[in-house]
């Protein structure tokens, strides 16, 4: 298990522009979970290609025998799963060859559990909604489409938690997630995400007003998107799920829309 309060660090400009600590939620002896913030891709991605990601990061904090991985027995990095650069999350790493193909293998096999938050403006009543579109990378752009002759298998599960005036808070569950297919998806079945331009053109600005009463909807910035908890409990006997803090941004929202816990 992590040592108390473990976090792994990125000095300004290796990660972003200002210096960054990610904290460890646990560490075994071939696997360890970090908690990434939003804005920044766990591995390298060709929809990403400009930005420094957190495995080349801590790999190269790796070659310069950084003390802090050292103590926490990180001495190789392979990069198993995690949110997308647009969501926060927890991210799973593995420490060596074996243990990366093994996990490697269970996540494609849908061995593992993947559950994000959504706050939504939802165009159904329905509590309960499912998606099973396949998708397919696009092939110069950084969005993903639906292909029913080469797209790759998706499914979705949504449930509405909570009801607001003009938004709702929605769990999304997955098994094997393809890269936007919580945002995709939330589209297709009529869930117009909060902070989505990519696949939605639906303008929230006045509910955002309205929501922030007088101030500017900048207060929130980004997309109301994040991996609460990743669960491969299946694969690894005694785990327990990781779940996801909640950025501070995403908290004050779910307060000003009536979405907070009763």
């Amino acid at each position: 298990m992590p040592e108390r309060d473990a976090y792994i660090g990125f000095p300004k400009g290796l990660l972003c522009d200002r210096p960054v600590r990610f904290q460890v939620l646990a560490n075994e002896a071939g696997w360890f979970v970090l908690q990434k913030s939003r804005g920044v891709p766990g591995q390298v991605h060709p929809w990403y290609k400009n930005k420094a990601d957190v495995t080349s990061s801590i790999r190269s904090q790796i070659v310069a025998g950084k003390g802090e991985l050292k103590r926490l027995g990180i001495g190789e990095l392979f990069y198993i799963c995690g949110p997308e650069p647009e969501s926060s999350g927890p991210m799973l790493f593995a420490k060596n060859k074996a243990s990366a193909d093994f996990l490697s293998n269970a996540f494609g096999s849908n061995l593992f559990r993947f559950t994000f938050w959504l706050i939504a403006r939802s165009k159904t009543s329905e509590s309960r909604l499912q998606c099973d579109l396949p998708l397919l990378g696009h092939l110069s752009e950084p969005r993903a489409l639906v292909s029913h002759r080469q797209g790759k298998k998706a499914t979705t599960h949504f449930h509405r938690l909570r009801c607001g005036s003009d938004f709702s808070l929605w769990e999304a569950k997955t098994y094997l997630p393809r890269y936007h297919q919580i945002r995709l998806h939330a589209h297709e079945v009529g869930l117009s995400i909060v902070g989505e331009s990519l696949y939605g053109t639906e303008n929230l600005e006045p509910m955002l007003n309205q929501q922030w009463k007088g101030s500017s909807p900048s207060s929130f910035k980004g997309l109301a998107l994040l991996l609460r908890s990743l669960d491969f409990g299946r694969v690894c006997k005694g785990f327990t799920a990781k779940t996801s803090k909640i950025p501070e941004a995403f908290s004050a929202f779910l307060n000003k829309s009536g979405l907070n816990q009763a």
